[in-house]
């Protein structure tokens, strides 16, 4: 049982839906809990351990987790931990969207899916970054320049972004996830790639950008688009540039217009795609 589910005014000087602090002790969060906010506890000292209803990881120098709405846990401290605690409300972080999508999957996945496990390590190359970030979040929250809040949120914004992308870069491969999961995510992407085609992506970066391994990304594309990522991204940009040519635009401006860096590349797709030639295309 659990009695306490906490909002972010238990914190009277919480300030436009955020809340930051150092903590070496806090008794109210070694009962079972919920509260209304996100939170995230980040040990900068010794180590402590983290339950949910589900799960419990020892958490030392590094490690951190992510805590959503609603979802009962607690802690008990072990061997004098240090640790930063930044609670915020979703809204507080103003409009995440495609722009940021990793973060807002990530968020999602741990308040709709619970896809997420709570425990994250910050790997050695990012662990100076992430500290300064915290550094930095509790710095502007308790001196309160002018525009702190503006600060904290764009702070807020990459901490939570490189969280998610350590998070997703270190999904194994065979992680497995459901069609209806993430259909939303895929067919963003393919909608992205509709009215982008122009531009320079890869694989990879459209992987990321839908929160996704590799491998399975590239399964439910194929699932979802009836092609593999290359063939949907050549299709698309061939498609185009038959429009394109029709409307008597110089063959060395539709090559780049539709995103291929070299002649070779665009000429040997769309041969391949149209069964013709460019130059056999214009002639009829």
């Amino acid at each position: 049982m659990f009695n306490n589910n906490f909002v972010l005014s238990y914190y009277k000087n919480a300030s436009s839906g955020m809340h930051i602090q150092r903590v070496n002790e806090s008794k109210e969060a070694t009962k079972p809990h919920t509260h209304e906010y996100f939170q995230i506890y980040y040990v900068v000292k010794g180590s402590l351990e983290h339950y949910t209803k589900d799960d419990f990881s020892t958490l030392s120098q590094g490690d951190m987790f992510i805590i959503p709405p609603n979802s009962v846990h607690y802690i008990n401290h072990l061997d004098g931990a240090v640790f930063y605690t930044f609670s915020f409300m979703p809204e507080s972080l103003g409009k995440v969207d495609s722009v940021n999508k990793l973060t807002l999957n990530f968020l999602n996945s741990l308040s709709k899916n619970n896809l997420v496990k709570a425990k994250i390590t910050i790997p050695i190359s990012e662990a100076l970054t992430v500290n300064e970030i915290m550094e930095k979040l509790y710095k502007e929250f308790n001196e309160k320049k002018l525009a702190y809040e503006e600060v904290m949120r764009a702070y807020a914004i990459v901490l939570i972004t490189l969280f998610a992308r350590i998070y997703y870069e270190n999904l194994p491969e065979h992680a497995s996830y459901s069609l209806a999961e993430n259909r939303e995510q895929v067919l963003h992407c393919i909608n992205y790639i509709r009215y982008n085609y122009m531009e320079d992506f890869s694989l990879n970066e459209m992987s990321k950008r839908c929160a996704m391994s590799k491998s399975v990304f590239c399964k439910l594309f194929k699932d979802i688009s009836g092609k593999t990522f290359n063939e949907f991204v050549n299709y698309t940009r061939i498609t185009n540039a038959k429009s394109l040519i029709k409307q008597n635009y110089k063959m060395v401006d539709v090559c780049s217009l539709c995103g291929y860096t070299d002649f070779t590349t665009f000429y040997r797709n769309f041969k391949k795609i149209t069964g013709k030639s460019p130059k056999d295309f214009v002639k009829e």
